[in-house]
């Protein structure tokens, strides 16, 4: 029998009477509070009790309560208002008729012509006000990844049209190679009468890179004003908690025992800024027991980013080692997290190197080149000339015979460069291959043997401007680009033929080798602070000569993500008799403290270990300043006093090998 006033089961059992106690559900904690740096993650545990005497089961299941169903946490991928430029977009014309794509900031007949002050894309013709027959023109977006992470992507803009009703249309499409397209609705046609707000699904997208295309094409009506495009926006949305996960989503918990829940935390994503609120709500076995919730608050701290210097300015004889200090602090909340890499000195500019450039405004400059190129203002991108293979005032490559020509840069020098990037804009009209087409060959001995590395039929008309890698060349000191035109025949070669402008080559140098940070990552809790020692080896430097390389730290501080810390190292002469110090030594390079900081000058004659040690007056270590071997040579090294109170200090000096120890007394004054 059973007592149902009783939370115990009375059963007879062969003569024995037993009870069960059934299963009970806690929690420890039972609120979980967690703390996170931006861009880092952390775990915490929650423990399952089970307190009574039958097995536990339960399930559990993520709750936000910081947003409505409905809401979500959204990031743009890809915004344009076009007022800053073209952006990496690319206009093309398939009708061969001409581009009418272009970013204007006025039209005859339209007002306003733009959804935000000033600029828009508008495709027709700014002089007359509308669009010819037969036109088929695009404009198209730069690459935009969506990310697998997204719930949900869109793309919105805003338009405006006039476009013969039933004749012409202006369709959206989306491409994941740049090659296929499919509509992403339906070709808007007739009148809008005003700006609108068009918004489309990519979900079907996540996780591909994607290209949109607004085109514009008429069957042969035209005459319409034609389509303006502003304010163009990709984005993403994620629902539900995405800041947290769980190890598991059910357990089994024995009587009497506990079972973990790991819970981690990620602030890459920010969806709720300093504080994310959610519950997980279990459901078990336990019997008369609701959905139990516990509750889950993560605070993201936010670290902010010190440096105690930002530039080095250094002079040292060749041959000889150099060392200063970076101090790298976290003045904010939560735990810094850093590192620290070497960085040729253009990466302060975040822009690589030009390695080559002609615009074609100056002459041969160095090129070599023979057939019928020759420079021409007939066409150019910019300025008032260009490189023309055909005939001047006829504009065709017609010599009633087969011709060839080539076109042939200077000698490069790229033995100095991780990577390289060739860009140029063109104007092709040929017959195309398999006979005349444009043709570029590389070679990396000068010109003694060629391989082909891009080809093209044609421009469709128009300008473009093309992208070639050429990190397969780098390393060499004798590269050279040749631009090749073939007839093959004398056959259709009334074609206008081929003009290049404006060639452009840009690249990373090699990591400076004669610069490095040490430790190369860190962590700093608030207040704190971490000495990265920075090693100037002028082992293969040149005398008389200026070296510079930026020492690039990169963190989890949100609002300064990179920060960099510039180098410049003048080398001057010295013997050889006095490359390396003739003893170990220590010296106060400041006698008087200034600037919080103190700086020490130390000598090594030959490769040992060296302590360098910071004591107060009560033998208590206050910092590591050195701790490790050392070649011969000359170092430096300072001592950041920002947080040091005032007192009386000891500079311990110490090789351990050599038995050799100084002390230096300094006081620091606030």
């Amino acid at each position: 029998a059973v007592d149902a006033d009783s939370e115990v089961g009375v059963i007879e059992n062969a003569g024995r009477v037993s009870t069960v106690s059934p299963p009970v559900i806690s929690f420890n904690p039972d609120t979980v509070v967690g703390y996170v740096a931006p861009f880092w993650s952390n775990v915490e545990t929650l423990w399952v009790r089970n307190t009574g005497v039958d097995t536990l089961f339960f399930s559990l299941e993520e709750m936000d309560t910081a947003v409505s169903p409905s809401a979500a946490w959204v990031e743009t991928l890809f915004f344009d208002d076009m007022e800053g430029g073209e952006d990496g977009w690319v206009t093309v014309d398939y009708s061969g008729i001409g581009n009418y794509w272009m970013r204007v900031n006025s039209h005859p007949a339209v007002s306003p012509w733009y959804h935000s002050p000033v600029f828009s894309w508008y495709c027709g013709d700014t002089s007359t006000g509308d669009y010819p027959q037969n036109l088929d023109n695009a404009l198209i977006t730069p690459p935009i990844y969506i990310p697998e992470y997204a719930t949900s992507a869109y793309l919105s803009f805003w338009e405006w049209y006039s476009i013969p009703y039933g004749y012409d249309f202006g369709y959206v499409e989306i491409s994941r190679d740049g090659v296929n397209w499919y509509q992403l609705r339906s070709g808007v046609t007739a009148e809008s009468y005003e700006w609108k707000e068009a918004v489309l699904d990519l979900s079907p997208y996540i996780g591909d890179t994607v290209y949109i295309r607004f085109r514009l094409a008429s069957g042969g009506w035209g005459g319409g004003t034609g389509w303006f495009i502003d304010d163009v926006v990709v984005g993403i949305k994620r629902w539900g908690v995405t800041w947290m996960d769980e190890d598991t989503r059910e357990g089994r918990v024995p009587p009497g025992d506990s079972v973990p829940v790991e819970l981690t935390f990620s602030a890459r994503d920010f969806p709720c800024e300093t504080l994310c609120t959610a519950i997980l709500r279990f459901t078990s076995n336990a019997p008369d027991t609701s959905p139990v919730d516990v509750p889950v608050y993560l605070y993201v701290r936010i670290p902010r980013i010190s440096l105690s210097a930002d530039s080095f300015r250094i002079s040292i004889p060749v041959n000889t080692l150099y060392q200063e200090t970076l101090w790298v602090k976290n003045t904010g909340e939560g735990e810094l997290v850093f590192t620290v890499d070497e960085g040729p000195y253009v990466f302060s500019k975040l822009l690589p190197d030009t390695i080559f450039y002609d615009d074609v405004e100056s002459g041969a400059d160095g090129w070599e080149y023979y057939g019928l190129w020759h420079r021409t203002s007939h066409r150019f991108i910019s300025d008032s000339s260009s490189w023309y293979y055909g005939i001047e005032n006829v504009w065709n490559y017609n010599t009633g015979d087969a011709n060839r020509g080539a076109l042939v840069t200077p000698r490069i020098d790229l033995s100095t460069y991780e990577d390289a990037v060739l860009s140029f804009w063109h104007f092709l009209d040929a017959e195309g291959a398999p006979y005349e087409h444009g043709v570029l060959m590389a070679s990396r001995d000068g010109g003694g043997s060629w391989e082909v590395i891009w080809e093209k039929n044609s421009t469709g008309g128009q300008w473009l401007q093309e992208i070639v890698d050429l990190d397969d060349w780098v390393g060499t000191g004798d590269f050279r680009l040749k631009f090749l035109f073939d007839t093959q025949d004398s056959n259709n070669n009334d074609f206008e033929g081929w003009y290049i402008d404006d060639i452009l080559i840009t690249g990373s140098p090699f990591e400076a080798d004669w610069l490095s940070a040490s430790p190369s990552s860190g962590k700093a809790m608030e207040g704190e602070s971490v000495a990265v020692i920075v090693t100037v080896d002028g082992s293969y430097m040149v005398p008389d000569t200026v070296y510079r390389a930026a020492l690039v730290v990169k963190s989890n501080d949100i609002n300064e993500p990179v920060r960099f810390a510039y180098v410049t190292v003048s080398t001057v002469s010295q013997g050889i008799g006095s490359r390396v110090p003739g003893r170990f030594f220590i010296s106060l390079l400041d006698p008087v403290m200034s600037s919080d900081v103190f700086r020490f000058e130390y000598g090594v004659p030959k490769e040992r270990r060296v302590i360098l040690n910071v004591y107060d007056v009560a033998g208590r270590r206050v910092v590591s300043l050195v701790d490790g071997r050392r070649k011969p040579g000359y170092y430096r090294v300072s001592w950041n006093l920002e947080n040091v109170p005032s007192g009386i200090y000891f500079v311990r000096f110490d090789v351990p090998e050599e038995h050799k120890v100084k002390v230096i007394k300094v006081a620091v004054v606030k």
